[in-house]
């Protein structure tokens, strides 16, 4: 497995997603810090429906809790996550 911070050629779509070869992103970016943030069932479907029409294997939802912090969390589903769980266990 590559270095997790490797930088990875992104591509930046009209809507605001993160493109690359195999991945969508959908970045959900607070301006404002906040304590909590609500994900939207909607946005995970019209996510994936997007991937499938893009021929992208893999699609996340990105969000944080204040620009400013740095931190993002990626939201995946199961099948991505048990992938990603095979690859490191193989280290």
């Amino acid at each position: 497995m590559e270095d997790a911070n490797q930088i990875v050629e992104l591509h930046y779509s009209v809507n605001g997603d993160v493109v690359t070869d195999d991945w969508l992103f959908e970045a959900k970016t607070c301006m404002t810090e906040k304590q909590s943030f609500n994900i939207k069932k909607e946005w995970l479907d019209k996510l994936r429906q997007e991937a499938f029409a893009m021929n992208k294997e893999f699609f996340a939802l990105v969000f944080n809790f204040s620009i400013t912090n740095g931190e993002n969390f990626y939201i995946l589903n199961e099948k991505t996550f048990k992938q990603i769980l095979l690859l490191l266990e193989e280290k």
